[in-house]
């Protein structure tokens, strides 16, 4: 009986039109991939019905091998794009190489300051401390402070700056 029951829908299914052929097929690989999709998200952690050779058969295993290939690509294609963001974002990021000895950075800062002619030279002593570059001494204006500040602050590996220089000629 079961027999004849299945070779009735087989025939009812090869009698029906084109387009009706069409559409049913359509519609039952749908239900199958609703099903596959609803099995996969309800049991997971089971491999469900397997056939010869541990292969899933039917509609509904190829949908959860269709949907288990697209998820595996999907996520190779978030590991690419989120590699991506990371070399970005490492060119953009500013890096300090190996930590500068004082000494260096401080001789690095002198020569920088004191190519121009209309620096003093004796009047202005500087020190280096991890980073932090400290200006101490006289100068004439307010303006030639501001400007040793500013050339302090654009020489690479110098974290900060503290300008202690006082402005006048420095007799009293």
């Amino acid at each position: 009986m079961a027999r004849s029951k299945v070779a009735f829908r087989r025939s009812s299914n090869r009698s029906r039109r084109g387009s009706e052929r069409r559409a049913y097929t359509a519609a039952m690989s749908a239900v199958g991939l609703a099903a596959a999709m609803a099995g996969l998200v309800v049991s997971r952690t089971r491999r469900g019905r397997q056939g010869a050779h541990g292969r899933n058969r039917g509609v509904v295993g190829r949908a959860r091998r269709a949907v288990k290939e697209q998820a595996h690509h999907a996520s190779a294609r978030g590991r690419y794009v989120q590699g991506r963001a990371r070399g970005i974002l490492h060119r953009v990021t500013p890096h300090r190489s190996e930590h500068v000895p004082d000494a260096q950075l401080e001789d690095r800062v002198r020569s920088t300051m004191f190519r121009d002619p209309l620096i003093p030279k004796r009047d202005i002593q500087i020190s280096a401390t991890r980073g932090l570059i400290t200006l101490d001494g006289h100068v004439r204006s307010a303006r030639v402070a501001e400007e040793i500040e500013r050339r302090a602050r654009a020489i690479p590996d110098v974290e900060s700056v503290r300008n202690l220089l006082v402005i006048g000629d420095g007799s009293l």
